[in-house]
């Protein structure tokens, strides 16, 4: 910092680059100055510059500061010349490598013929005579400038009324400001054709919109949008209310705010729309604001239409009585439990929501393999086979079930899985009896085989007891009753006409005979039948027979009626493994 001489009058400031450093420069009348290293931005010094030459009331002509205030000029970074009625009566060597021209060549030329581009030179005039002539006109704006080359530049226009000479003249300082322009163009060329509206909105009114809003809400250009309130946009005003307060807290402490609303278009149609907006600066006045507004009309059908799908979906699942679904989160929690399940498990919706798959219905043994196959499925897509599975009830009974799985994606990126759980305790009760009915009918395919060959074994020995029986017949009509061998042949006959009668109840037996009916006593088929089921049955086991002495003869096959004995009597020993009686009554 080099120290003050003493100061008399401010006549003039300016800033220059000298060595790579940036230094404000304040020049008095009497030859004194003050120089300053500014440790701040180049606009945060042309800030201060134009707040010193507002404080400027009588400025000197360059040619009277002396050569040493012109070699300080010359330091300058900025292009700085000085123009009187248009012509050019002072520039720096900035000036040449701004334009290419050189100072003598650019000495004594029409500064805006020579220099501003054509389209351009009617706005410098205008605002360079209202300067001269001490009315209004803006001390920055931005110009194009032809170079010798050809190449146009962008530059920035910082200006002051000086005497020169005697007479008014401008004191200009030309900054090249093509990149930031470049820079500017480039973005708004990306704000203007972004596919989404982009606004700018200050004091709660629209100042700039890209040509995407204009279209999205209905306007023929930007000037008809452009200037009115935000409130047209809002079906109302609790509406409007409603959306200030949401987005009111966040954008305050500079964060980007969100929310969605309805908004209406310029013919008065509405349409969903979701906003993010952001204060630019928090702390600077006006509330400028960039706002981006996306139409979620189509959006928020399709995720409406979903939401009315899922809801049929479990409407559909819950009115199927007969299949029991449930449905779990990836932590395997019940979020799904329709009415066939609490019939099948016996939970009732609001004691299965929430608990977890393997604390509901699933055996000890099989929940870590539950666990285990869920996770796999959740990380690594390996489907769970569906099978038959014996999971168990509320009470403790086992159930068995065949259990399809299906995995679905949700809205929020999560997984679910549904489980389709067939009962199939009327199957394997079906099976059961159907097993019965086939080994029933196994054993009765038996029983036929062995009665035909009973019946084929019967008719061969029948054949051999009829010569039995003739031929003792005949002996015993030769012999008389006290005839020595009379008895002997007697009981052959009578064992013959026995084997003949248990052969007849073979041959019923095998369906070969039809049973003949005849009065029958049933004391002597029961005194009969015991010395058989004396030599059948063991001898753990005790038979007694209870006969009533006037029991009247009846109508009966006394072969059938042996049978009938027998069978009963060997299901009898049957139930008496170790001992007791067998009572036969009449």
């Amino acid at each position: 910092m080099l120290k003050p001489q003493i100061i008399e009058h401010l006549f003039a400031s300016f800033c220059y680059n000298y060595k790579g450093r940036i230094f404000l420069a304040f020049l008095f009348s009497n030859g004194g100055y003050l120089v300053q290293d500014k440790n701040k931005t180049r606009e945060q010094l042309i800030e201060e510059l134009e707040e010193s030459r507002s404080r400027v009331t009588a400025l000197m002509a360059l040619n009277e500061l002396g050569s040493k205030y012109l070699e300080m000029i010359e330091g300058v970074s900025e292009a700085v010349l000085v123009v009187q009625d248009g012509w050019i009566k002072f520039a720096n060597s900035a000036c040449s490598e701004l334009t290419g021209y050189s100072i003598e060549e650019g000495l004594g030329s029409n500064a805006i013929e020579a220099f501003v581009l054509l389209d351009d030179q009617d706005t410098v005039n205008e605002y360079h005579g209202r300067r001269l002539q001490g009315a209004d006109s803006p001390f920055r704006y931005d110009f194009r400038i032809v170079c010798r080359d050809g190449t146009i530049k962008w530059a920035r226009m910082n200006s002051s009324l000086i005497n020169w000479e005697g007479k008014p003249a401008a004191l200009c300082f030309i900054s090249d400001i093509s990149d930031r322009k470049a820079a500017e163009q480039t973005l708004n060329t990306i704000l203007s054709t972004s596919p989404v509206c982009i606004v700018l909105i200050q004091e709660r009114r629209f100042i700039w919109i890209n040509e995407f809003g204009v279209n999205m809400f209905g306007y023929q250009n930007e000037k008809e949008f452009v200037g009115q309130f935000t409130r047209i946009l809002y079906v109302s005003d609790e509406e409007y209310d409603r959306v200030g307060r949401e987005i009111y807290t966040d954008m305050e402490t500079g964060r980007i705010a969100e929310a969605q609303t309805k908004f209406l278009r310029k013919d008065g149609s509405s349409f969903d729309a979701h906003i993010r907006i952001k204060l630019v600066d928090p702390s600077a006045p006006g509330n400028l604001a960039i706002a981006l507004i996306t139409d979620i009309t189509q959006s928020k059908r399709r995720q409406e239409m979903a939401l009315e799908g899922e809801r049929r979906f479990r409407l559909l699942l819950e009115d199927v009585s007969s299949v029991s679904v449930q449905g779990y989160d990836e932590d395997r929690t019940v979020v799904f439990w329709n009415s066939a399940s609490e019939r099948l498990y016996g939970y009732s919706r609001e004691e299965a929501l929430g608990k977890r798959l393997e604390d509901l219905i699933i055996p000890p043994h099989m929940r870590d393999g539950v666990i285990a196959a869920v996770d796999n499925w959740i990380k690594n897509g390996q489907r769970i086979p569906a099978g038959e599975l014996e999971l168990i009830r509320k009470d403790g009974s086992s159930v068995p079930v065949y259990s399809s799985h299906v995995m679905l994606d949700v809205s929020d990126g999560q997984k679910e899985m549904y489980c389709v759980d067939l009962d199939l305790s009327d199957l394997k009760k079906g099976e059961q009896e159907r097993a019965v009915l086939r080994e029933q009918l196994l054993q009765a395919q038996k029983m036929e085989a062995v009665g035909n060959l009973a019946g084929g074994i019967a008719h061969d020995f029948n054949n051999l007891l009829q010569v039995v029986l003739g031929f003792s017949e005949v002996l015993l009509r030769q012999k008389k009753e006290g005839d020595a061998d009379y008895g002997r042949i007697q009981k052959i006959y009578n064992a013959g006409k026995r084997g003949a009668e248990l052969v007849k109840s073979l041959m019923t037996f095998s369906r070969r005979v039809e049973p003949m009916l005849c009065p029958t006593d049933l004391n002597r088929e029961v005194i009969e039948i015991q010395d058989l089921l004396t030599r059948t049955i063991p001898k753990t086991i005790k038979i007694d027979l209870h006969l009533a002495g006037n029991i009247k003869p009846i109508q009966a096959d006394p072969s059938q009626v042996n049978q009938i004995l027998i069978n009963l009597a060997l299901n009898a020993r049957d139930a008496m493994p170790d001992r007791g009686a067998l009572v036969i009554e009449t």
